[in-house]
């Protein structure tokens, strides 16, 4: 009679031994899920900064250029030749 007695103790301890791993498996991979998708992220604003400062980069080895002073000129201070319409759109 102890036998099963233990047997049937067993069983109960070992399943919620289990219902307790499966819950911690669950919890575990949405963790994982947001922080790969945090360093998605993350590693998508490091490129735009390589690239933001490769053009920084390109624009102070090149300042010397004509080309490259007017187009900064134009983008970041907003100048235009005399008598030049500028058209913004979307």
């Amino acid at each position: 009679m102890k036998r099963k007695h233990t047997g049937i103790l067993t069983k109960i301890l070992l399943v919620v031994l289990l219902v307790y791993a499966a819950t911690s498996l669950v919890k575990m991979s949405g963790k994982i899920k947001e922080e790969t998708q945090k360093q998605e992220e993350i590693q998508q604003q490091v490129d735009e900064l390589k690239k933001e400062n490769e053009d920084m980069e390109y624009a102070i080895d090149n300042s010397e250029d004509e080309s490259v002073i007017e187009d900064i000129a134009r983008a970041e201070l907003g100048l235009v030749y005399p008598g030049e319409k500028v058209f913004v759109g979307d």
